[in-house]
């Protein structure tokens, strides 16, 4: 009887395959959008396009709405805004429908309370309720539930406001512990995280708050090791795509990342409040919820702020997307079922 040495074995295959979901960020640059432009909402429609919507130039504030189609690499222009806006806040609905919540447009000169939703399917844009308050600089999430949550700002940088696109109305949630603007959320198992931004006008922020949409409750994370505002934000698997900014011009860049791992994605930014001033950031890190830890990740190509980023989701996969420890554990269960076979075939031999 030949004896089988399984422990090496067992370790090895899962060393490598950790490394695989380890890998850096691969980047490559696509079309660039037609408009170039700052403080644009880039959001991942259900037909695989990527939507990037409204912004600023040095004209002002931007209706303009163009889609980019990865499959073909080619950019489409779809129906305008109804109202023109920057650094809005946005979001997919559970609906496939996209929301725009505020923003600012400098010749009203204030933030704008608008709740405009744009239909991918007919091409279309409506009007639901407006925002209790007005905001420029918040971020958004949907939750599983199919609300919407609006998080901070500059009016209100520790409101929580909840859009239910079902009823048409809004309610509120429990405050974020820490105030800010410029911050990014996104959803990843029912839980909203919502990561950086800047407090007080000058205090950039790495904190990571977690939002419980079911329990209207707030807990804590590792904070992000390079605090900043207005970057880019989206969680993988998948290839994502980093779309406009500025970085003292107004730039149309949009490079593509590809991941494997199941993680929240940072990309560039500023520690500055003025806008389009320096620096210009092209830090990448990768937030792991199942470890709580951040990694550094290849930098984004283009230093910029002011971008917006979003996810094509990765196809689905026989072995199950995840990172960290879960994957740690997928395995070595996976490699001992393995060898235990070989083990077997080997005794009856």
């Amino acid at each position: 009887m030949k004896k089988v040495r399984l422990f090496p074995l067992v370790i090895l295959s899962v060393c490598l395959l950790v490394s695989v979901s380890e890998a850096a960020i691969t980047w490559t640059t696509q079309a660039a959008m037609p408009t170039a432009r700052g403080q644009l909402t880039v959001v991942a429609g259900n037909n695989g396009l990527i939507y990037a919507i409204g912004g600023y130039d040095n004209v002002g504030e931007m209706t303009t709405v163009e889609a980019y189609d990865p499959a073909s690499n080619t950019w489409s222009t779809k129906a305008s805004l109804p109202n023109a806006t920057r650094g809005a806040a946005a979001a997919k609905g559970l609906d496939g429908k996209i929301y725009v919540f505020g923003g600012y447009n400098n010749s009203i000169g204030n933030s704008l309370n608008y709740t405009q939703i744009y239909d991918p399917v007919s091409d279309t844009w409506s009007a639901g309720a407006n925002m209790p308050t007005d905001e420029w600089e918040a971020s958004a999430a949907a939750g599983n539930n199919g609300r919407i949550y609006v998080f901070g700002g500059e009016t209100s940088n520790t409101l929580v406001q909840i859009y239910n696109p079902a009823s048409n109305t809004w309610s509120s949630g429990t405050a974020m512990p820490t105030g800010r603007i410029g911050s990014g959320a996104v959803t990843i198992n029912g839980l909203i995280y919502v990561i950086g931004g800047m407090y007080n006008g000058n205090v950039p922020l790495g904190t990571v708050e977690i939002y419980n949409p079911v329990s209207n409750t707030w807990s804590t994370g590792a904070s992000m090791p390079t605090p900043r505002f207005e970057f880019g934000i989206a969680a993988g698997p998948g290839t994502f795509y980093a779309v406009g900014g500025n970085d003292g011009g107004f730039l149309a860049t949009n490079e593509q990342g590809t991941v494997t791992g199941s993680r929240i994605y940072v990309l560039g930014g500023s520690t500055s409040y003025s806008n389009q001033d320096p620096p210009y950031m092209n830090t990448s890190e990768s937030y792991d919820p199942v470890s709580n830890t951040w990694s550094a990740e290849t930098n984004l190509p283009t230093a910029r702020r002011e971008l917006g980023a979003a996810f094509v989701q990765a196809a689905a996969s026989a072995v199950p997307a995840m990172d960290g420890i879960g994957l740690v554990l997928f395995m070595i269960a996976a490699g001992m079922a393995s060898l235990y076979i070989m083990r077997r075939r080997n005794v009856k031999g």
